[in-house]
């Protein structure tokens, strides 16, 4: 039973990337960095699709493989925007999904955080080919703290809802189709 349910996965998987190569072939990509994340050594990148003549999704994800750093994180985002004029041109609003893993190796801490929300940007054109976007997104979700305060004892996990901030940049954007 375990290998059919794999397979089927596998399967579906498959047929999501075979549909999503087919929107890529025959639509406008774009690939940007996000220069606040950057400004933290956090080494970033994120795909724009344009999935219609208002909509594109953008995939972004943050990864911190710094060792000796007290602090290591690696977040994934996802986020449907809504473009007024036409994508990659002028201001949009978006609903976006994050998901990040923070680790304080000082504190002896781990958080997960699932949140959802909204957003705003605005692109401002800097040649055919590059653009510069300002971004915010303000939305609610789950923290959920793990601290080891002892060696062989197990510590209390504590999950709060709270208030969020699940964007907050400005990213360096090339179009490559």
């Amino acid at each position: 039973m375990l290998l059919v349910k794999g397979m089927k996965i596998k399967i579906l998987l498959t047929f999501v990337l075979v549909s999503l190569t087919s929107i890529v072939c025959a639509q406008r990509v774009v690939v940007s960095t996000d220069a606040v994340k950057w400004g933290t050594v956090s080494p970033n990148l994120s795909v724009d699709l344009v999935v219609s003549s208002r909509l594109s999704l953008n995939v972004e994800g943050v990864y911190d493989p710094l060792v000796n750093v007290n602090f290591k994180r690696l977040s994934l985002s996802t986020e449907l925007r809504y473009w007024f004029k036409r994508p990659f041109y002028s201001h949009y609003l978006g609903v976006n999904a994050v998901t990040s893993t923070y680790e304080f190796e000082k504190q002896n801490k781990k958080e997960q955080m699932v949140a959802i929300g909204v957003g705003y940007g605005y692109s401002i054109i800097l040649s055919k080919r590059m653009s510069l976007t300002p971004h915010v997104g303000i939305g609610a979700g789950f923290v959920r703290s793990h601290a080891n305060t002892e060696l062989y004892t197990p510590a209390p996990i504590h999950t709060e809802f709270r208030p969020l901030l699940t964007k907050f940049g400005v990213s360096l954007s090339y179009i490559i189709n």
